[in-house]
């Protein structure tokens, strides 16, 4: 971190990224005394994520390559996205994005979730004697003949009629 010893001023977004990962207190250490950083004090400050000899480098990192690899690709990308993105916001807006990512991997639309009406739900009870399911009186007229008011109930074939 020698930038300042040459008048070297960061305007690619050193200072701004280097407080967020060390702290403030570390970067203006390392960035106001211009030290050099040992390997060690850059993977216990988080810098940097595995130390290891010149000789094992290509080794350790398909290692960590083919882990990647081995996971699902499309979650992967999602995941990648949600890290990147979530690190733009506040952690209120990262969480919401979370919570949309995670429900659009599930196969359910976030949109359909939202709009579903969770609170009017097709309420069950048997009656005495018959062992029929009956729904109850407070129910949705759409809820309890399967259509939305509005349109048409879907006329009855008579066998449909005698199993009532």
């Amino acid at each position: 971190m020698s930038r300042g010893r040459f008048g070297i001023f960061p305007s690619w977004g050193l200072p701004q990224k280097l407080s967020r990962i060390i702290g403030v207190n570390k970067a203006r250490e390392v960035s106001l005394t211009a030290m050099p950083l040992t390997a060690e004090k850059a993977e216990k400050w988080g810098l940097v994520n595995h130390v290891v000899q010149d000789n094992e480098l290509l080794k350790k990192s398909r290692e960590i390559a083919e882990a990647i690899i081995r996971n699902n690709q499309d979650l992967v990308l999602r995941y990648k996205s949600v890290i990147n993105d979530g690190l733009q916001l506040d952690l209120g807006h990262a969480l919401a994005l979370e919570k949309k990512s995670r429900c659009s991997a599930c196969a359910y639309p976030a949109s359909r979730i939202r709009k579903y009406n969770w609170s009017v739900k097709a309420i069950r009870r048997k009656t005495t004697g018959t062992g029929r399911m009956q729904y109850l009186r407070h129910l949705p007229r759409r809820f309890k003949s399967n259509f939305r008011e509005g349109t048409q109930a879907a006329p009855r074939s008579k066998g449909a009629a005698a199993s009532s």
